[in-house]
């Protein structure tokens, strides 16, 4: 089944409840994406999981903060992170693999950070899932993500190369776990409405049977348009309307 949401994110405790509370419409937790907010935030996972359970308030997946995933502090937060989706009952966990300079030692590094996230994972029946991103300047490009058979979230915009995206989900969407959904304008403009291009992938994944989550991730500027498309989405491919 697939399970259809939206993207919320917060960068605050302040902004929590109001962004949370009472919300019925399925969602992918984003954490504060930079470092410096997310340590403010990390200590108190534990009381913001049981708030989200006191609300009921569905929560699909997480987008973990972004990182440095080669930097010591790693395991500390991801760890932290794994044990915050357990509480909550969610299995997968986007991260970004972040921004690297090859002239280090890249396959030492990626096997620790491997390694790592398979220890988490087995702690907590968590899956990281790394994201898609074009360009040669991340630790893991979407062909590594594939050679090492990790678990993936498919985020369509980024990739401007629609090859490489209809490659993933003929021959790699058994190991994808989360689609990010949005349109492109060039290989600049990310995270538009979603176009005829992400509907016909969602169509091509029903085809293959998939199960998982499609999250519909929007600049600010259309968000006014996020409940309408989440409900275009499901009057045309069906899925699950709660975690």
């Amino acid at each position: 089944m697939i399970r259809f949401g939206i993207r919320q994110s917060f960068n605050t405790l302040d902004q929590f409840a109001p962004r949370y509370q009472g919300r019925q419409t399925p969602l992918e937790l984003a954490l504060p994406y930079r470092m410096g907010d997310y340590e403010l935030v990390g200590p108190h996972l534990a009381d913001l999981a049981d708030l989200l359970l006191q609300w009921q308030t569905p929560i699909l997946s997480l987008h973990a903060p972004q990182g440095r995933l080669a930097e010591p502090g790693f395991q500390t937060w991801a760890e932290e992170v794994g044990r915050f989706a357990s509480l909550l009952g969610v299995h997968e966990i986007t991260i970004h693999p972040s921004r690297f300079q090859k002239d280090r030692p890249v396959h030492e590094i990626q096997h620790r950070v491997l390694q790592i996230c398979r220890e988490i994972e087995a702690a907590y029946s968590v899956s990281f899932c790394l994201e898609t991103f074009m360009g040669g300047k991340r630790l893991f490009s979407v062909d590594d993500i594939m050679r090492f058979e990790r678990p993936m979230t498919l985020d369509v915009a980024h990739l401007h190369d629609t090859e490489m995206v209809w490659r993933i989900v003929q021959h790699y969407h058994p190991h994808v776990f989360t689609v990010h959904l949005s349109g492109k304008c060039g290989q600049r403009t990310h995270h538009l409405p979603i176009d005829d291009e992400c509907l016909q992938v969602v169509e091509a994944l029903v085809g293959y049977g998939w199960q998982g989550n499609v999250i519909i991730e929007y600049l600010r500027e259309y968000h006014d348009r996020l409940a309408e498309d989440l409900q275009v989405l499901r009057q045309r491919f069906g899925g699950a309307t709660t975690a």
